[in-house]
């Protein structure tokens, strides 16, 4: 909180207070993780 980041973490019913939640960004977050995972899964390919 102090360095101005946020968790962007889905909401779940069972939750007493909401947290900050941006659809957006999630979506944004998950296509970056997918990149590096694709990325790590190709790694015999790419140091070839």
């Amino acid at each position: 909180m102090k360095k101005g980041a946020w968790a962007n973490i889905a909401r779940k019913s069972n939750r007493r207070d909401p947290v900050c939640f941006s659809p957006y960004l999630y979506r944004a977050c998950n296509r970056v993780e997918w990149f590096f995972n694709r990325s790590k899964q190709c790694r015999r390919i790419a140091m070839c």
